[in-house]
């Protein structure tokens, strides 16, 4: 239905429930490093399901968002 992996789907779900994070609270979470989790985030950007914004406070974080697409298929 989604096109996505175990982890994925649970990185979605925390998205949903937080509405916002940054990717090293996602790495904490999920148990995985920086570089899966750029991984993984790219492969979800690609997929629609979320977004990635530049922090208005300190420009060498991101945020990352669900999509519209991502709250009605989860």
């Amino acid at each position: 239905m989604l096109g996505v992996n175990q982890t994925d789907l649970r990185c979605l779900e925390i998205l949903l429930a937080q509405r916002t994070a940054l990717p090293s609270q996602l790495g904490e979470q999920l148990g995985l490093t920086s570089g899966s989790i750029t991984t993984m985030l790219d492969r979800l950007e690609q997929q629609g399901y979320l977004t990635r914004t530049p922090d208005p406070t300190d420009r060498r974080k991101v945020i990352v968002q669900p999509t519209p697409k991502a709250t009605q298929k989860v």
